[in-house]
C-alpha cells in the first residue's frame, strides 16, 4: 500500500504539465464481491496474492474505454459514487465540466484521501494531514466518558494513539507541524484538563518518550519514528 501510495504522489508530480486538454486523475473505487450478491466461493486470487494487485493494473490505463473494457472482461464494476477525478486547479471549468460528463464521475478537489494517506500537489502543507490529527482527536474524544487512571492514560497513549499514525508516517512525507499537533493532543490527554483549560504539563513531551530506565514512561515519539522510516527509505 505505501509503495502504490508513493507511486500515486509521484505521477501527481507532472499534472500541472502542459498537455492539449489538461492532465486528469481518475480515482477509482471498485465495488466488492459482496455487494453484487452470492458467490461460490473456490480456490483462486483473494488478498495478498501477487497476482491480484496485477489484475488492477490493466484497468490503471484510466481511459474511459480502457476502464470500460476492463470491467467487461473481469466481471468488476467500478462505484461511480465513489469514484472521482482529479485536475490541476488551474484548468478551465469548462473542461472539468466535459471530462464529468464523459466519465460520469465527480470532480474532486486536492488534498484527498488514498489508502490511508493524502494525495495532493504543490508544498506539503500541515491542513494536507489534518484527517489524522482529526482522527486522534475523535479516538481521545470516545474516551472522553470514562474514568482513566494516569496508568491507563499511559497505556492508551503506547497502545493506540502513538500507533494511529505509523501507516501515514511509512508512506508520506509530513510537515513536522503535523507531529507538534499530534504530540499537543497526546499531552493535553495524558495530563488533562480543568474548567479553565488544559492542565499544566510538569514534564516535557521529549522527556515522556525516553525509556523507562532514562527516566522517562516510554512514549513513542512520532517524529523520531519519521526519521526511522526516513532513513529506511
Amino acid at each position: 500500500m505505501a509503495d502504490n501510495f508513493l507511486l500515486a504522489q509521484e505521477l501527481l508530480s507532472d499534472i500541472k504539465k502542459p498537455n492539449r486538454g489538461g492532465n486528469v486523475l481518475l480515482k477509482l473505487d471498485m465495488m466488492k464481491a459482496y455487494d453484487r450478491g452470492f458467490f461460490k466461493s473456490t480456490r483462486g486470487l483473494r488478498q495478498g496474492d501477487p497476482i491480484s494487485p496485477a489484475l488492477f493494473v490493466i484497468g490503471a490505463e484510466l481511459v474511459k474505454m480502457v476502464v470500460d473494457g476492463y470491467c467487461s472482461l473481469s466481471g468488476q464494476q467500478v462505484n461511480c459514487q465513489e469514484s472521482c477525478f482529479l485536475v490541476h486547479p488551474k484548468l478551465p471549468p469548462q473542461r472539468r465540466e466535459m471530462i464529468g460528463s464523459v466519465t460520469g464521475f465527480l470532480h474532486k478537489s486536492f488534498p484527498i484521501k488514498y489508502l490511508g494517506c493524502p494525495l495532493y500537489i504543490g508544498r506539503r502543507r500541515v491542513h494536507c494531514f489534518a484527517d489524522i490529527c482529526n482522527a486522534v482527536t475523535a479516538r481521545i474524544f470516545s474516551w472522553k466518558n470514562r474514568v482513566l487512571s494516569s496508568g491507563g492514560k499511559l497505556v492508551l497513549l503506547r497502545s493506540v494513539l502513538s500507533s494511529m499514525p505509523i501507516h501515514l508516517l511509512a508512506a508520506a512525507s509530513s510537515p513536522k507541524g503535523v507531529f507538534a499537533s499530534l504530540e499537543k493532543v497526546m499531552a493535553d490527554f495524558l495530563w488533562g484538563s480543568s474548567e479553565v483549560g488544559p492542565r499544566f504539563q510538569w514534564i516535557s513531551w521529549g522527556e515522556l518518550c525516553r525509556p523507562p530506565e532514562a527516566g522517562g514512561v516510554g512514549i513513542r515519539s512520532i517524529a523520531k519514528v519519521y526519521d526511522a522510516f526516513s532513513i529506511k527509505l
